[in-house]
């Protein structure tokens, strides 16, 4: 318990010393009331972003894939949804764990404040009246005293010229001194009750230093192990990430470039062979190949056989390929003349 005197003021009735303890609990209080809302707005961003990537993984495309690749995707979309399940989980884990925690403690801790500051300002209250009333009944004694001193000294100037008005200053003197011993007697009531008052105030205000350096002490140490738990939830929450990452790594390990192009080719393959040659075709010889005879004639009216057409600027006959016998006929009419 670290000692510490606050309230010890040069005036009796100065509250600087109280006032420094409650506005350090007021800024706990502030203190405890951000870090819970920073919890609850770390936990709507969670959940947000772990339905977010529910939401793509669901939404995702990419199911024209095949082969290995497609395996791999479809891990990824799975471990994506789990990921977003484990920030959702994050998220209710700080709601529950550390926002209902850290607002129980803090009304707790307003709780316990509060009557301690009740009592110090019902004690501070009691000081103040009894000093107000110390200081009127003061006054009053004092008045009382200059009063018998200027009695006295009529009494004195009277006897000293034979006044006829004696007799009537020792009366007045009489109340006087009657008047002073009921105001020294209220005076000194008065200062009995404001001391009593500034013990009891001051025992209070002891109290309460004790009370509020325990509850601080408590805030403290409550806020620092929240904290830790905070952290700790987040690095749980980075290390499941991990290995949900290390599951989408695995599946990419098996991913292989040549059997997903195998795979393909087996399932598009359109046949085993390929397109014939593409070959030069010489037009006389296919007409050659196909030609046809008419019975009786020894025309080739399928076209000219290379090494029988003859053209000179006379005649243009068809020779009869070698071995044909002569038949003595006049060339074709459709030679050219």
């Amino acid at each position: 318990m670290i000692t510490c005197h606050p309230h010890r003021e040069q005036s009796l009735t100065a509250t600087a010393g109280f006032d420094v303890l409650c506005r350090r609990m007021r800024d706990g209080k502030q203190m405890c009331q951000d870090f819970e809302d920073f919890i609850r707005q770390r936990a709507d961003a969670e959940e947000k972003y772990g339905k977010a990537l529910m939401k793509l993984a669901e939404s995702a495309k990419g199911r024209e894939e095949i082969g290995t690749l497609k395996e791999s995707w479809d891990v990824i979309k799975t471990e994506t949804e789990n990921m977003g399940k484990v920030h959702i989980s994050l998220a209710q884990q700080l709601i529950e764990e550390l926002e209902q925690c850290v607002r129980n403690f803090r009304e707790m801790q307003r709780d316990k404040r509060k009557r301690v500051e009740e009592t110090v300002k019902r004690s501070q209250r009691n000081k103040k009246n009894c000093f107000d009333t110390n200081f009127k009944l003061k006054k009053s004694y004092e008045q009382r005293c200059h009063e018998v001193g200027m009695a006295e000294d009529a009494l004195k100037r009277s006897v000293s010229l034979a006044s006829k008005d004696e007799e009537k200053l020792r009366t007045k003197l009489g109340r006087a001194k009657t008047a002073v011993e009921q105001a020294d007697t209220a005076y000194q009531n008065s200062v009995r009750s404001l001391e009593e008052a500034r013990v009891v105030w001051e025992n209070e205000m002891e109290q309460c230093c004790k009370s509020f350096q325990i509850l601080e002490e408590e805030r403290i140490t409550f806020l620092r192990n929240a904290m830790w738990v905070y952290t700790n939830s987040s690095s749980l929450n980075c290390v499941k990430v991990d290995e949900i990452c290390e599951e989408m790594r695995k599946s990419l390990e098996h991913c292989t470039v040549d059997s997903d192009i195998h795979l393909f080719v087996s399932m598009k393959q359109t046949g085993h062979e390929r397109p014939a040659r593409i070959e030069y075709e010489n037009y006389y010889m296919t007409q050659s190949s196909q030609k046809v005879i008419s019975p009786g004639s020894n025309f080739n009216i399928s076209g000219p056989v290379p090494g029988t057409f003859q053209h000179t600027k006379d005649t243009a006959m068809v020779q009869p390929p070698a071995g044909t016998p002569k038949t003595g006929k006049p060339p074709s009419p459709h030679a050219a003349p």
